[in-house]
């Protein structure tokens, strides 16, 4: 039976022996239709909003190596959210989703995401790195949660309608990642619209005085493979990007992810997968579940799994934190990284 398409099921519920349609079956029927709209409805702004709040995370988190470069407040940063998100996944998801739900735990978890762009106003690191903790111990329970209601979602709603579980599952993360993927496209692309450079930087750089053009090879000799960070920065060729248009675009940024918040708290029913426990209890299931964890590194198939992982870890950071700076923004400018990254966000959605 195809999942896409619901009036299968509602036809052969609408039909009884003598053709005849009771009240109660169409009470029930409608129950149904409702139940999959509701469904459905959940799926879509769960994926709207991730792909909103990832929008505006990811585009100024691809620009924190170049812009924020003041004692590698941006780079540093960084390394903070990813550092709190290991300590956060250990403890944090389970007795949050078991105290506020799955939808609470969701909008809770997106507002320190908006607060680490408008840090991006004044980027000292005494607002950058709080933020950044913040996001990184919102990060899994916020993910968390999010499987945990698609697959919630997902699975009552195959049992109900009689779908396999799997290729529903599979629909159902298939359809939100189509949406999520897509965030590094838009958020690269508000970055570069509003980033772009004057239309007469080729004529500038072409009326460039020999001197000048001596200058800019030997700051190209120090980019890409060769980079050497502290030359850059130095270098008399680097132009810092108007701190006005810089608060623009976070301005637009931080727009976007309070839109986020408040479409999920708007249209996003209420879902939860355990009932309401006590503080000791919910210790002691996150010591347990932290414990399975563990043991579950004895299977060769997680094992195998974990060299997959460090190296999509290492790839990431090379990308958001040296290419950026090295083969963009030191050879061109870093008015061009949206531009760029956009190619990654096609391919990588």
């Amino acid at each position: 039976m195809n999942p896409t398409f619901e009036l299968e099921p509602y036809e052969n519920a609408m039909v009884t022996n003598d053709n005849v349609i009771t009240s109660n079956e169409f009470v029930k029927d409608k129950n149904k239709r409702g139940s999959g709209f509701r469904t459905y409805k959940n799926l879509f702004v769960i994926s709207i909003a991730f792909l909103l709040q990832f929008t505006a995370f990811n585009g100024i988190q691809n620009l924190q190596s170049s812009l924020n470069t003041e004692a590698n407040v941006g780079v540093n940063s960084s390394s903070i959210i990813y550092v709190c998100l290991i300590l956060s996944s250990i403890f944090l998801p389970h007795p949050l989703m078991s105290i506020f739900g799955l939808k609470w735990t969701l909008v809770m978890s997106q507002i320190p995401y908006v607060l680490f762009v408008a840090a991006n106003y004044y980027p000292k690191a005494y607002l950058m790195y709080p933020t950044a903790a913040l996001v990184g111990l919102a990060a899994a329970p916020l993910w968390t949660s999010k499987g945990s209601y698609l697959t919630d979602s997902g699975s009552k709603y195959a049992l109900k309608y009689n779908f396999d579980k799997n290729t529903i599952l599979n629909r159902f993360f298939g359809i939100f990642f189509a949406f999520f993927q897509s965030c590094q496209i838009w958020g690269n692309m508000i970055s570069y619209l509003v980033l772009k450079p004057e239309v007469q930087l080729l004529s500038t750089f072409s009326n460039q005085t020999k001197d000048n053009t001596h200058l800019l090879h030997k700051t190209y000799d120090k980019c890409g493979a060769d980079f050497i960070e502290h030359e850059y920065e130095s270098s008399e060729v680097v132009k810092k990007i108007d701190r006005r248009t810089i608060d623009i675009l976070c301005m637009i940024y931080v727009c976007i992810g309070i839109c986020s918040i408040i479409i999920m708290i708007t249209f996003l029913d209420q879902r939860r997968t355990t009932s309401r426990e006590k503080m000791s209890v919910m210790v002691r299931n996150s010591l347990k579940l932290l414990v399975s964890s563990i043991k579950h590194m004895r299977h060769l198939n997680q094992i195998l799994l974990i060299p997959i992982t460090i190296w999509a870890g290492l790839e990431l950071t090379f990308i958001f934190a040296q290419f950026t700076q090295a083969f963009i923004s030191c050879t061109i400018s870093a008015k061009y990284i949206g531009l760029i990254m956009i190619a990654f966000g096609i391919c990588d959605s």
